[in-house]
């Protein structure tokens, strides 16, 4: 039987379908098998998980990294290690940082931040406007799976008119990616942001 790289034994292991009690065998970092331990292979190195869980690592498609601008409240690394901490081993990244990731430069320059800091693997969300939606196609070469729609207007990030967020959609779906919506209403929300700022709240 050939070497693995490592084996899982003793786990409950969570399936799409049930929780099955067997090992894990893996190889070259992925799953080579799984089955009841006297059918797992030998391995270099060997984790006994004493019946705990055993899944697939989590997906959290809406975190707030802050990371560039605003790394007094979160950044790459203390974000993505309370993530791992969770279990998520993905984290899909806003673009409401400083700068908002609204261009190819600091959609690159907020890459290279994630590269250097995060210790789950990310993606980073392009916030989507008027002017930017032409280079999809590019941010889509860059890697960005992710765009990020707001309806209503705050600093360079939205899409307010109707027919422009639909062309946004189309545009998206034409390199594969994903599209999230942030629904707000713009006159709503002015007001109310108004009314606090006056009110010194």
């Amino acid at each position: 039987m050939t070497l693995v790289d490592l084996t899982i034994t003793n786990a409950r292991i969570v399936t799409s379908r049930y929780i099955v009690e067997a090992g894990i065998a893996i190889d070259e970092q992925r799953i080579a098998t799984i089955a009841k331990e006297p059918h797992l292979p030998k391995a270099d190195r060997s984790i006994d998980a004493q019946g705990m869980l055993v899944m697939p690592g989590l997906i959290d498609s809406h975190v707030h990294l802050r990371d560039p601008g605003y790394t007094h409240k979160e950044d790459f690394l203390t974000g993505t290690k309370a993530a791992a901490n969770g279990g998520v081993t993905l984290v899909m990244d806003e673009p409401n940082t400083n700068p908002t990731t609204v261009s190819l430069e600091a959609f690159k320059e907020k890459r290279g931040l994630g590269e250097a800091k995060a210790v789950t693997d990310f993606a980073l969300s392009v916030g989507l406007n008027h002017e930017n939606i032409a280079e999809i196609p590019r941010f889509s070469e860059a890697g960005a799976i992710s765009y990020s729609i707001f309806t209503t207007a705050s600093g360079d990030l939205g899409v307010v008119d109707d027919y422009v967020a639909f062309e946004a959609l189309k545009a998206v779906g034409s390199v594969n990616g994903t599209a999230a919506v942030s629904p707000m209403l713009g006159d709503i929300s002015s007001r109310v942001i108004s009314d606090l700022m006056e009110s010194e709240r």
